[in-house]
């Protein structure tokens, strides 16, 4: 299940329009906008794609506070806590194929 917010509103006519492409090999259907030379929200055999339009209001912005006298720490609710350090690796798609 895939799950999609575009914060467009309802308009009447619609802003959205239903596009069904279809070719040898190739199918896919969804939905897109004028001027758009392609599927903006839509779906083919394998994959499923959509888009959220975050806005300000929904983003929590958070000074990070340290200090030099207490190495490893921040501040948190008036109090000093753990730094945890946390490293991840990963291979590109392009690294995996090749082995």
């Amino acid at each position: 299940m895939l799950a999609g917010d575009p914060h467009l509103p309802q308009t009447i006519p619609s802003i959205w329009y239903q596009v069904a492409l279809s070719a040898p090999g190739y199918q896919v259907s969804g939905v897109s906008v004028p001027g758009l030379p392609g599927v903006l929200l839509g779906h083919n055999r394998h994959i499923a794609w959509s888009l959220t339009d975050t806005q300000n209001q929904a983003t929590l912005f958070y000074t990070e506070q340290t200090s030099k006298a207490r190495p490893g720490q921040y501040f948190w609710t008036g109090r000093g806590a753990g730094c945890a350090r946390c490293t991840t690796r990963s291979r590109s798609a392009a690294a995996r194929r090749s082995g």
